[in-house]
């Protein structure tokens, strides 16, 4: 997966990735709870906000 590191509370437009998989057909991303996933989701990129200070991970 490709994507920041580390982020600080109010930053958007932060975009993590995996490569794409051709025989996937759709991709599913969770987040934690103060981590917003604005677009992408079902796609191999997903761009997400953060609301909140805290560790977290972002799956797929």
């Amino acid at each position: 997966m490709s994507g920041p590191f580390a982020v600080c509370p109010g930053q958007s437009g932060l975009v993590f990735s995996v490569p794409a998989n051709s025989g996937l057909s759709s991709y599913t991303w969770t987040a934690p709870s103060g981590v917003t996933i604005t677009s992408g989701q079902g796609t191999n990129s997903v761009t997400v906000s953060v609301a909140l200070a805290l560790t977290w991970e972002v799956c797929v």
